[in-house]
């Protein structure tokens, strides 16, 4: 394996490959058995919590306990909340879906469901602090692929 790698041009699994491939196998999975709605619904439900996390009092949190002001305490927080979210969305939509009919529209939206907790994770998480790789960096990282990972998945929930 590590000399498959190397014929790469020298590229490793690290941490956040792995966490990417195993975010994408467990919406995959998820999909496949709940149906790809549910895929959808981790998506609206990263939105919403994009723009609750922008209003949380996280300052709060910095000056009365510096314990907690880490990237793993904001990234917990922000797990959490996701969860919860997730919980309300499929309870108050109960939508029908056929499952197994569609696995390459369900591979895709795991993809791009990953793709996006990656570059939530990347924009919260300083890689000063924390060291990421560097394909990683260049997918979603770079100042001009901020807005495609702003974009892509609201499209992908509407075309698919």
């Amino acid at each position: 394996m590590k000399s498959m790698l190397a014929s790469l041009g020298g590229i490793s699994a690290t941490w956040d490959i792995i966490l990417f491939l195993c975010l994408s196998s467990i919406l995959f999975f998820l999909g496949v058995s709940k149906g790809k709605n549910r895929i959808k619904f981790v998506i609206l439900a990263l939105y919403i919590d994009i723009v609750l996390f922008g209003v949380l009092p996280l300052n709060w949190i910095d000056k009365n306990f510096p314990v907690l002001s880490s990237p793993f305490a904001y990234t917990s927080v922000f797990v959490i909340s996701t969860l919860i979210l997730l919980y309300f969305l499929q309870n108050i939509f109960r939508i029908e879906d056929n499952r197994g009919r569609s696995s390459i529209k369900t591979l895709f939206l795991s993809f791009i469901t990953a793709g996006f907790i990656m570059y939530i994770l990347v924009s919260q998480i300083s890689p000063a602090t924390t060291t990421f790789s560097a394909i990683i960096l260049k997918i979603f990282y770079q100042t001009n692929a901020s807005w495609l990972w702003n974009i892509i998945p609201i499209l992908s929930i509407i075309l698919f």
